[in-house]
């Protein structure tokens, strides 16, 4: 499998999602070459796929770094989300649609691996500054709601059964790009040496 990359157990895999242009393949470039990369670097078709060694805690990581673009076909994107062991669900602070989309296309297309996931809002510094209330929200209609406030973003991480929920800007705040993968290092290492969860009923809800 293109996917498997001769990774051992010792790998750490972390798979992509969201909007075309919203993020997903500056903050993976951001990370790895730690620096906000050049738009023809950019690319929003098929599979991207990166290995990144990284120091956490006084340990190095292996990584292994999906970026998944809307032009995939379902097998590529099966291949890809049986090796993953964390999603990123990434939408966009400026752009309200696609945070829409996380409820309605991109958690839905990744719950059915039963895999868990952080929600990052990406692209802060672009985030309009006075951001209605909801009431306010409500009389405007969402078209003109561009931004998206950060208590949006952790009640719909909540309500959705995600793990996470962190803002970022690849251009503007690097720290913030480093900080997100120290959380998922530590969030899958910590998940690995938990003991086994008895099963549980449909009605029982467990977010580690």
């Amino acid at each position: 499998s293109l996917f498997s990359l001769s990774m051992t157990d010792s790998w750490i895999r972390i798979t992509v999602v969201g909007d075309p242009g919203v993020g997903k393949s500056s903050l993976i470039l951001t990370f790895t070459q730690s620096s906000f990369p050049d738009e023809d670097a950019l690319s929003e078709e098929g599979i991207a796929n990166f290995r990144h060694n990284f120091s956490v805690d006084d340990k190095v990581q292996p990584l292994g770094l999906w970026d998944i673009g809307r032009k995939t076909t379902e097998h590529e994107r099966e291949d890809a989300f049986k090796e993953t062991d964390l999603f990123f669900v990434v939408f966009d602070l400026s752009n309200h649609f696609s945070f829409t989309n996380v409820l309605v296309e991109w958690v839905p297309l990744i719950k059915k691996t039963n895999k868990p996931f952080f929600l990052v809002g990406s692209k802060s510094d672009l985030r309009a500054p006075n951001i209605p209330h909801e009431g306010e929200i409500e009389a405007q209609g969402e078209s003109e709601y561009k931004s998206v406030d950060t208590k949006l973003g952790q009640q719909l991480v909540s309500t959705l059964g995600g793990s996470q929920y962190l803002e970022i800007s690849s251009k503007e705040s690097q720290v913030s790009v480093v900080e997100l993968f120290q959380n998922s290092v530590r969030f899958v290492v910590a998940s690995r040496s938990a003991p086994a969860v008895p099963a549980k009923s449909d009605s029982d809800c467990l977010i580690q």
